[in-house]
C-alpha cells in the first residue's frame, strides 16, 4: 500500500458494495486504453464473488489511461476501498478503512459511487454513503461525488436493445431520482456509464469508455478536494470500534517497523555481498600480477645461467620455469620467484649431469 500524503496528486476515492466492479474499474482505468481483448493487468486484486469482497484499502499511484499528465504536472492516486456486502458492517472492516485514509491519506478530491447497474439502491450502499457522509460531512462528500456504472455494455447493438424499454440516460434519471429520494439531496450527481469490461476490439465500446473515462478525468482535475482529517468523526456510531480502530492502528505500526527493519537488513546483506566480491575481483587482480612477475623474475633469472648451454637448453629451462611460476600463482608473487628460481636449478643441474 502507497503512502499518498504530500504527493501533489489528484486523489479519486472508489466506493461501493462487493461485487459492485470497483477494483476492475481501477484496473481498466489506470492502462492504456486497449485495442484487443486482452484483460488488463491486475493492479487492484478484483473480488471472487459478489459475497466476498476485498479486505484492504488498497491505495495506488496510477497513470490514468497508462498516460503521464502535463496540465499542471498532476497525476493521479486511486483508492480502491473496501467492499460491503450487508448491512452489517464490522468494526473490523470500517476501522481497516479509517486507519487506510487517516494514516496513509491527506485529501479526497473526488469520490466515486460504483455500481454495477443502476438498479434500485441496496441496503448495502446505501450504508456505506452513510458512513462516508459521516466521515467527510454531508455537504462535502455530495459536492465530490460522482456515480459510474461499470456493467452496461457500450455496444451499439446493446444501446439498441435496452432502449426499447429505457434508454441509458433516462436509467440515469431514474438512479438519481432515488439517489435525492434517499438521502434528500437537492440535485442530480455527475453520472458517468464507464464499461469496465468493455471489448477493446470493438471500436464503439472502445470510444464511448474513452469519451467517458477522459470526462471523469476532467472533472477530477478540476476538483479542490477536501482534508481526511476528520475521518474519525465516526467512531462514535458503533460501539467498540475507536478500540478497533487504535489495536489496527498499532499493528499497522509494528508492521510498518518490522518492514522497515527487513528493508535495512536486507541493504546491509546487499552491501556485504558486494564488498566481498570487490575483495575477490581485487585477489584476484593481485594473483595475476604476481605470477606475471614470477614469470619474468624466471626468465631473467634461467636465460643467463643456461645460456652456455645453447638455446635449447634455456628454452626448455624457462619452459619449466614458466609452468612452475604459473601453478605457485596462488600462492603468491613470492613464492612463484622461489619456485620458478628452483626449477631453473634442476634444469640446469639436469643440463650439467648429461
Amino acid at each position: 500500500m502507497s503512502d499518498l500524503r504530500n504527493n501533489g496528486r489528484k486523489k479519486l476515492l472508489f466506493l461501493g458494495v462487493t461485487g459492485s466492479g470497483k477494483s476492475a474499474l481501477c484496473n481498466v482505468l489506470s492502462q492504456p486504453v486497449k485495442t484487443d481483448d486482452t484483460p488488463p493487468t491486475l493492479n487492484f486484486p478484483e473480488s471472487k464473488s459478489q459475497k466476498i469482497g476485498n479486505t484492504q484499502t488498497i491505495l495506488k499511484n496510477i497513470n490514468f489511461l497508462g498516460r503521464k499528465f502535463r496540465r499542471n504536472n498532476e497525476n493521479i492516486s486511486f483508492i480502491d476501498t473496501v467492499g460491503f456486502n450487508s448491512t452489517e458492517m464490522t468494526n473490523t472492516a470500517v476501522a481497516e478503512l479509517i486507519v487506510s485514509l487517516k494514516d496513509s491519506c491527506d485529501f479526497i478530491h473526488l469520490f466515486a459511487i460504483v455500481v454495477s447497474s443502476p438498479k434500485r439502491i441496496e441496503a448495502s450502499l446505501k450504508e456505506t454513503i452513510e458512513l462516508f457522509k459521516g466521515m467527510f460531512g454531508k455537504e462535502e462528500f455530495w459536492n465530490n461525488s460522482v456515480v459510474i456504472i461499470t456493467n452496461l455494455s457500450q455496444s451499439d447493438d446493446e444501446i439498441s436493445r435496452r432502449s426499447m424499454r429505457n434508454s441509458d440516460e433516462q436509467l440515469i434519471k431514474d438512479f438519481n431520482t432515488s439517489l435525492v429520494e434517499t438521502f434528500d439531496l437537492e440535485r442530480f450527481i455527475p453520472t458517468f456509464i464507464i464499461d469496465a469490461h468493455y471489448r477493446g476490439s470493438k471500436p464503439d465500446e472502445r470510444d464511448r469508455f474513452q469519451n467517458s473515462a477522459n470526462s471523469l478525468c476532467r472533472l477530477l482535475m478540476d476538483s479542490t478536494g477536501m482534508s481526511v482529517c476528520n475521518v474519525e468523526n465516526v467512531t462514535g456510531r458503533l460501539e467498540g470500534l475507536q478500540e478497533e480502530v487504535d489495536k489496527q492502528r498499532k499493528e499497522r505500526r509494528k508492521a510498518q517497523r518490522e518492514a522497515e527493519n527487513a528493508r535495512k537488513e536486507a541493504e546491509k546483506a546487499r552491501k556485504e555481498a558486494e564488498n566481498a566480491r570487490k575483495e575477490k575481483a581485487e585477489f584476484k587482480k593481485k594473483l595475476i600480477v604476481g605470477a606475471g612477475g614470477a614469470i619474468v623474475v624466471a626468465g631473467i633469472i634461467a636465460a643467463p645461467v643456461l645460456a652456455p648451454w645453447g638455446a635449447t637448453a634455456a628454452q626448455a629451462a624457462a619452459a619449466t620455469a614458466t609452468t612452475a611460476a604459473t601453478a605457485a600463482a596462488s600462492e603468491g608473487g613470492t613464492a612463484a620467484v622461489v619456485t620458478a628460481t628452483t626449477a631453473a636449478a634442476v634444469a640446469l643441474t639436469r643440463r650439467g649431469s648429461q
